[in-house]
């Protein structure tokens, strides 16, 4: 038996699917522009609201925007973005020392010497700063901004090679002090670290403390942490943040390792929802600079962390944009990472469409709901990716490839939509039943694309 299932929603393009067709009014919540809006926790604390409502963020990353970048410029990536349907910019307030292409302005004034002083925070760097973060609340988005990057913190893999860069705890008391009033208007997601893997006593007392100090000055405000790519996080600091906010590699684990990170979540013993802030950045070079990560890897790295338990967000950095580069410059760190290109030319990488239309699908079909449920794939060789929710009244496959694939569940007992993921487009789905009715076999599709199918189980009359 087989049956050809509508996918019962319009078709998200006006013109017949191509690689860039795109629309950003997917669903009922689609962005607010011009207006500032208040994320927060939901009160069972299992996934983010905006403005009240259920939603995800979708990031773009700008590390380096309030040290590198020219404000004029810096608006026409965030104009840009905010056309495309993302919602947030993540941004350090310290420059990255150890991944960096330039740097046009320091937080704080000089010593003799050239290192920073930080008793003396530089003032027109911090107006200009706040200037730049308001840019990103009047296109309608949200700032989420990292408070204390890893080569500040003593102890941590980043400061062993200049542990004279690192900040007394007085020193980021004093900072963080400053910062949260000064950008507490734009409503901004807090972030108390940058890249830290916590493997250090001093590391989690240093964002815990963090923590804490944004709890009191900006008291209605999410807060995460974002994470190296080691899989850790401490239990201190899971009682003080709203939610997760991890680093998948760019290494060679980038494709397995959002799973990796989802189950490790999950088994935490404090509830709290979770987004890869750092899947692998298109055009980054694969860790030790054997070629570089295209708009596959990362859709499907994205993808991945999304429906198998990350499903408060995602993150997206297009290499080049988040380090600020500009063709000519140096760049710290391109025997890792492989040089940037441009600013001008990474900005309008075709990922970006990509991950914007992942959120919004996201969006619409509930996947902060998801856990981990690969477990269901019945005989499979597709390669594909279940998420499912507690009750699996909702399954969601990513398909990579166009490949048949099977799922252990009752075939009466559900309807299924798809989505084409490079037309970005809803299709429609073939799909049979199997193993005497006990499985769902999701038919091949009938040309060569990258897939998703959303499973709901039927309303029982």
């Amino acid at each position: 038996m087989t049956r050809d299932e509508p996918p019962g929603l319009p078709c998200l393009v006006d013109e017949p699917p191509t690689r860039d067709a795109f629309s950003p009014d997917v669903g009922q919540h689609t962005r607010r522009k011009a207006a500032m809006a208040r994320w927060t926790i939901s009160p069972n604390r299992d996934h983010l609201l905006r403005d009240g409502h259920p939603d995800v963020v979708v990031a773009d990353t700008v590390w380096a925007a309030l040290h590198s970048a020219e404000p004029e410029h810096f608006e026409s990536l965030v104009k840009l973005r905010a056309e495309q349907g993302f919602n947030t910019i993540m941004m350090s307030l310290l420059p990255l020392a150890h991944d960096w292409s330039g740097l046009l302005h320091h937080p704080f004034q000089s010593e003799p010497d050239g290192s920073p002083d930080y008793s003396r925070l530089d003032e027109a760097w911090l107006e200009r700063a706040v200037g730049m973060v308001e840019v990103v609340t009047r296109h309608g988005l949200t700032p989420m901004l990292m408070l204390q990057w890893v080569d500040y913190v003593p102890g941590s893999w980043a400061a062993l090679s200049a542990p004279e860069r690192t900040m007394s705890a007085e020193d980021t008391k004093a900072f963080v002090q400053r910062m949260v009033p000064a950008f507490a208007h734009t409503q901004p997601i807090w972030s108390t670290s940058g890249d830290d893997t916590f493997n250090s006593s001093g590391a989690v007392e240093r964002h815990s403390m963090i923590a804490e100090l944004v709890r009191q000055l900006d008291p209605d405000a999410v807060i995460t942490s974002h994470t190296g790519a080691w899989i850790n996080f401490p239990a201190e600091l899971a009682g003080l943040v709203d939610f997760i906010g991890y680093q998948s590699s760019h290494g060679d684990d980038w494709a397995t390792k959002p799973q990796h990170w989802n189950r490790y979540v999950a088994c935490l013993p404090t509830r709290m929802p979770s987004m890869n802030l750092e899947p692998a950045y298109e055009a980054h070079g694969y860790g030790g600079g054997r070629g570089r990560f295209t708009g596959r890897d990362v859709r499907l790295a994205s993808w991945r962390s999304m429906i198998t338990g990350a499903g408060a967000g995602i993150g997206y950095g297009a290499h080049g944009v988040w380090s600020w580069h500009r063709e000519g410059q140096p760049f710290s760190s391109e025997g890792y990472s492989s040089m940037p290109f441009d600013v001008e030319v990474a900005m309008r990488f075709s990922g970006a469409s990509d991950i914007a239309w992942l959120g919004q699908v996201a969006r619409l079909n509930e996947f902060w709901l998801l856990k981990d449920r690969s477990d269901l794939l019945f005989r499979d060789h597709s390669g594909a990716t279940v998420g499912g929710s507690e009750d699996l009244g909702l399954v969601v496959v990513h398909s990579p490839d166009s490949l048949r694939c099977e799922i252990e569940l009752e075939y009466d007992h559900y309807d299924v939509t798809g989505y084409d993921i490079l037309a970005r487009c809803p299709v429609h789905v073939r799909t049979s039943s199997g193993a005497g009715g006990r499985t769902i076999i999701i038919e091949t599709p009938r040309h060569f694309s990258e897939f998703a199918y959303v499973l709901r189980r039927r309303h029982e009359h």
